[in-house]
């Protein structure tokens, strides 16, 4: 599961950090968090939307704060989730067009490989709009990687709870 704070909500937008955790039927497992230097992403011809940014104002202390604790340039960080992301997966994000296609932009920008297959992204929101079971925040909300958990563990619940249903 991967979950993206951005700064446009746009598929060119700046990424600010990266979220994912491995998961499966039986629960959780490694994890990634990488903040990113706002600099690094606009050089690199990311872009900023001012609702966005006007959004983030009104936000949490918490999250805000936890944007800018040791970030890394993007080139950097893309390098270190390639690393994290480990043969053939599957890609969940909670939208088939925000966090996964932001994601695919930033490498592309950065001419670096894709490190999963283009039609290996999943689309967290659909599954839970397809059987109706609802997510319930219990976590800090806008941390990327706090909202990747707390997704990964509703889908999980989600899997159990819908027969036919798997990964």
């Amino acid at each position: 599961m991967i979950d993206l704070e951005t700064l446009d909500s746009r598929k060119t937008a700046v990424i600010v950090s990266i979220g994912a955790v491995y998961f499966d039927e039986n629960g959780l497992g490694e994890k990634f968090y990488q903040n990113i230097t706002i600099d690094s992403c606009i050089r690199s011809g990311l872009t900023v939307g001012g609702d966005t940014l006007k959004w983030w104002f009104s936000q949490s202390d918490y999250a805000r704060k936890s944007l800018f604790e040791d970030p890394t340039p993007l080139n950097l960080a893309l390098a270190s989730f390639s690393n994290f992301v480990k043969g053939p997966v599957k890609v969940w994000g909670n939208g088939s067009d925000f966090d996964i296609a932001i994601l695919q932009f930033a490498y592309n920008r950065l001419n670096m490989p894709l490190p999963w297959k283009p039609y290996d992204g999943r689309c967290f929101r659909t599954v839970c709009n397809l059987t109706g079971i609802k997510k319930k925040h219990s976590m800090t909300s806008h941390n990327a990687l706090d909202d990747a958990i707390q997704q990964a563990n509703h889908l999980i619940k989600v899997i159990k709870a819908t027969p036919g249903l798997t990964l």
